[in-house]
C-alpha cells in the first residue's frame, strides 16, 4: 500500500469521524414532545427512517477506514445504536398508548425492534471477545498495566450489561405489540445467566488469588509490585460484585431466581442495607452459614467437646486448689505478727495467683497462645496503668500502709479529715465507720499524705481535763476536792500517777489542769464521769466556778433619747 492510499484511509476515517459526530440524532429530543396525531408519526417515522439509514450507511463505510480508527468508530457506532433504540423505544410507547388505529406504524416499529435486537446480539457477541481478551490480560499483564486493564474490562462488562437490559426492555415492547418473544426470552435469560455465572467464578478466583498475593506480601512486605497487584486485585473483584449485583437484578426482572449471586455480592461487598429486605437472599445466607456450622460441628465438634471438657476441668481443679492454698495462707499467717489487713492482703493474693496460673493453663487446653495473650495484658496493663494515675497513687499508698502499719482494723484514727473506727482497707481505700454511724470511703493517698492520729493504737491514755476556781475561793481546798474525784473514780489509774496542779492564772479564774490516767476503751466514760462530778462537788462544797463577765462604765450626762411621733 502507496502512502496515497494511507493518506487517503487516514482522510476519510477523520472524515468518518466527524460525519458520527456531526450527524443530528432525533432520539435526544425529550420523549415527551412527540404527539399522538397521524400527521406526526409519519414525521417521527420519517426522522427514523433518515437516521437509521444514515447509522447502515456509517455502518457500511466501517471497514473502509484504518484499523485504529476502526475501533473508534465501532463504539461510536455502538452508541448510535442505543440513542436510535431510545428513540424508537418512546416512539413505540407513544404507538402503544394511542387510542387511534395506526396498524402500519406498529408494523415499522416492530421491523426497527427486531433490527435492533439483531444489532444488540452482535454487539454482545462481540463485546463478549473484547472481555475476555481483557480477562486473559489480566492474568499476565504487569503492574503498571494492571490498573488501567481493570478500567477497560470494568467499561466492557457495563457495556454489556447495559446492551442486555436493552435487549429486556425490546422483548417487552416487542411482547406487548403481540409477537412471539418466547425464544428471544429463553435465550436472553441463558446468556444474563452465562454473563452471571461467569462473574461469580472471577469473584472466587480473584478471592484465590488475594490469599495468595497476601501470602507473599507476608513474606516481602516490601515488594511494591506485590502491593500493587493486591490493590488491583481489590479493585477487579468490587468490579465484579458491582456488576454480578446489576447483571442479578436483570435476572431477578426476567422472573430467575438469583439470590444465589445476590448472596455473592453481600459477602464481597459487606452491602447489608441494599439486601436486608429480601427473604431470599437473608435466608439463603442464613441456610449457608447453618450447613457450614454443621459441617464444622461434624469435622472438629468431638475434638472441642473434649477440650472444652478439660478446660472446665482445669477450672475446677484450680478453684479447689486456690481454696486450699487460702486456707494453708491464713494458718501461716497466724503464726507471724503482721497486721491483719496485710495478712489478708498476703493470703488473697496467694489464692489469685493460684486461680490467674489454672487460667493461663486453662486457655493453653484451647488451643489459645499464651504468649500473644501475656503480651496484650502487659499492654493493656500499661494503657490502664497511665489512664488511672489516680488510682495507682491511692495502690502505692496504700502499700506504704500496709507496710508501716499505722493503723489497722478495729482501730480509732483520725485520717484525711475523718475521725471513727477502721472497718475494712484494700490496696486503694479505707473504709471509716464514724461515731456518728457513717461509712466514709477514704482515699488512700488522702490519708497517707496527712497527718495520721491512730487513738486506739496504745493500750491506756491520760484524759486531759481544765478546772477554774473563782480568785477568791481556797485552792488548796479545790486542789484536795478534785484529788479525792479522781482517785474515788474505779476507772481511773494509780500507775502512772494522776496529775492536779494550778496550770494558769487566767481574766477571770484560777484554772487547774485534772490529768488521770486510764485505759483507752474507758477515755469517753471517765472524761464525761469527771466533768460531771466537779460540777456537782464545787456546788457541794461552795467553790464557785467563773464565767466571763464584762463590766461596762458609761462616762458623762446621760442623754435622753426623744420620744418617737
Amino acid at each position: 500500500m502507496n502512502d496515497r492510499t494511507r493518506s487517503g484511509q487516514a482522510f476519510a476515517g477523520l472524515l468518518f469521524v466527524f460525519l458520527a459526530v456531526a450527524t443530528p440524532i432525533a432520539a435526544q429530543e425529550p420523549a415527551d414532545e412527540v404527539t399522538q396525531t397521524p400527521d406526526a408519526m409519519s414525521a417521527s417515522v420519517a426522522q427514523l427512517k433518515s437516521d437509521i439509514a444514515g447509522y447502515f450507511r456509517l455502518e457500511a463505510q466501517l471497514e473502509e477506514v484504518e484499523p485504529g480508527f476502526r475501533t473508534l468508530m465501532r463504539s461510536r457506532l455502538d452508541e448510535r445504536a442505543r440513542e436510535i433504540f431510545e428513540q424508537i423505544d418512546a416512539f413505540a410507547r407513544e404507538l402503544l398508548e394511542s387510542d387511534e388505529p395506526m396498524d402500519e406504524y406498529r408494523v415499522e416499529a416492530v421491523k426497527w425492534l427486531q433490527a435492533l435486537q439483531q444489532r444488540a446480539n452482535a454487539f454482545i457477541d462481540r463485546n463478549r471477545q473484547t472481555i475476555l481478551a481483557l480477562l486473559e490480560e489480566q492474568s499476565r499483564t504487569d503492574p503498571a498495566r494492571a490498573a488501567e486493564s481493570v478500567v477497560e474490562l470494568d467499561r466492557a462488562i457495563k457495556r454489556t450489561a447495559t446492551t442486555n437490559r436493552d435487549l429486556y426492555r425490546m422483548i417487552e415492547k416487542l411482547d406487548d405489540f403481540g409477537v412471539d418473544v418466547a425464544e428471544e426470552r429463553a435465550q436472553l435469560v441463558d446468556r444474563v445467566r452465562e454473563a452471571a455465572e461467569m462473574l461469580a467464578v472471577a469473584i472466587h478466583l480473584d478471592a484465590d488469588e488475594l490469599a495468595k498475593l497476601r501470602a507473599r506480601l507476608a513474606v516481602t512486605p516490601d515488594d511494591a509490585d506485590l502491593q500493587t497487584l493486591i490493590k488491583v486485585a481489590d479493585l477487579r473483584r468490587e468490579s465484579y460484585a458491582e456488576n454480578l449485583s446489576s447483571t442479578s437484578l436483570l435476572l431477578r426482572d426476567l422472573g430467575v431466581d438469583s439470590s444465589e449471586y445476590r448472596r455473592l455480592v453481600l459477602l464481597v461487598t459487606g452491602d447489608v442495607a441494599s439486601q436486608i429486605l429480601d427473604t431470599g437472599v437473608m435466608g439463603g445466607l442464613a441456610r449457608e452459614w447453618g450447613v457450614t456450622a454443621l459441617a464444622w460441628i461434624n469435622d472438629n465438634g468431638l475434638g472441642w467437646a473434649i477440650k472444652l471438657i478439660v478446660f472446665i476441668l482445669v477450672l475446677m481443679a484450680f478453684r479447689a486448689l486456690s481454696k486450699l492454698t487460702r486456707r494453708w495462707a491464713e494458718q501461716g499467717m497466724r503464726k507471724v505478727q503482721l497486721s491483719l489487713l496485710l495478712r489478708h492482703m498476703i493470703v488473697s493474693t496467694a489464692a489469685n495467683l493460684v486461680m490467674f496460673l489454672g487460667i493461663l493453663i486453662a486457655l493453653s487446653q484451647l488451643g489459645i497462645s499464651l504468649g500473644p495473650l501475656l503480651a496484650g495484658l502487659g499492654v493493656l496493663g500499661f494503657i490502664i496503668g497511665f489512664a488511672l494515675q489516680d488510682t495507682l497513687g491511692n495502690f502505692a499508698s496504700g502499700m506504704m500502709i500496709l507496710l508501716y502499719r499505722p493503723y489497722d482494723v478495729g482501730d480509732v484514727i483520725d485520717a484525711g479529715g475523718v475521725s471513727g473506727k477502721v472497718e475494712d482497707m484494700t490496696l486503694v481505700y479505707t473504709i471509716i465507720h464514724t461515731f456518728d454511724n457513717q461509712k466514709m470511703v477514704v482515699p488512700n493517698s488522702k490519708i497517707w499524705g496527712d497527718v495520721i492520729k491512730n487513738v486506739t493504737s496504745q493500750t491506756i491514755r491520760r484524759v486531759d481535763l481544765v478546772f477554774g476556781i473563782s480568785y477568791g475561793d481556797d485552792i488548796e481546798k479545790a486542789e484536795q476536792v478534785l484529788q479525792e474525784i479522781v482517785n474515788n473514780h474505779p476507772l481511773t489509774l494509780d500507775d502512772p500517777a494522776p496529775t492536779i496542779k494550778v496550770h494558769s492564772l487566767g481574766d477571770s479564774s484560777v484554772d487547774f489542769i485534772v490529768r488521770p490516767w486510764v485505759k483507752s476503751e474507758d477515755y469517753w466514760n471517765v472524761y464525761w464521769d469527771l466533768t460531771r462530778e466537779v460540777k456537782m462537788r464545787f456546788d457541794t462544797e461552795g467553790i464557785s466556778i467563773p464565767f466571763p463577765q464584762r463590766d461596762v462604765h458609761v462616762v458623762g450626762e446621760a442623754r435622753q433619747l426623744p420620744e418617737p411621733g
